[in-house]
């Protein structure tokens, strides 16, 4: 008497993917269709957790072990997107320590994106964005916020920050301040304060806004 769909990505449902590295502007533009009931990015686990996984003469420089533990060069989890942006932006990695340290980086802000831009769009044209997946079994590099051990790397952080109840984002698509709340209660009387940087640290830009927002929604702010 239940209804069973053997392939749910197949019924009515944003197709799967995409499984690589995504410019985190296409989470809230080209990615924003529909219920998505998978997708992933690379996802490197904590210094911590790595060494404690693989041999030591295989920790670096990346090699076929790395592979073995789903940093792939190819296919579905091809890493080459990942590695292009972490050189562009932060320049190569000058050994373990210094790739971890830039990869929980992107980490963090690929994973934020994925649900910010599910956020921006809520519930129109999003439906649903789930990952793949939370946890592996088994060590890996790979589609994962938790390790196998259960450690926490960015990518964690980044969703958890993404999710929470009542939060604020900057669209990445249009520039602007979303204030989202998915509770079920609207909340009146919030103030939305933005402050803009400079790589220098100098102060670009201030503003202060009140904000009321509808339950289960999103709204613009500045």
């Amino acid at each position: 008497t239940r209804y069973y769909s053997p392939s749910s990505n197949q019924v009515n449902l944003q197709g799967s993917g995409p499984y690589r590295y995504q410019n985190h502007a296409h989470y809230f533009s080209l990615l924003n269709r529909g219920f998505s009931v998978e997708t992933g990015t690379p996802s490197m686990s904590t210094l911590e957790s790595f060494e404690s996984t693989i041999p030591k003469q295989d920790q670096w420089p990346i090699d076929d072990v790395w592979a073995y533990h789903d940093w792939h060069q190819s296919g579905n989890g091809d890493v080459a997107p990942f590695m292009a942006e972490l050189q562009a932006e932060f320049g190569a990695p000058t050994g373990l320590a210094d790739f971890e340290r830039k990869a929980q980086m992107l980490n963090y802000v690929d994973h934020r994106a994925i649900f910010e831009g599910m956020n921006a769009h809520l519930w129109d044209p999003n439906s649903g964005r789930l990952l793949w997946m939370t946890q592996p079994a088994w060590p890996s590099t790979m589609w994962q916020i938790l390790s196998s051990d259960y450690d926490t790397q960015a990518s964690f952080y980044g969703t958890q920050k993404a999710c929470e109840p009542v939060h604020i984002q900057l669209n990445l698509e249009t520039y602007q301040v979303d204030v989202v709340n998915t509770t079920t209660t609207a909340r009146h009387g919030l103030t939305v304060s933005a402050k803009v940087y400079s790589l220098a640290n100098a102060l670009l830009f201030q503003s202060k806004e009140p904000e009321d927002i509808d339950a289960d929604s999103s709204a613009t702010s500045v």
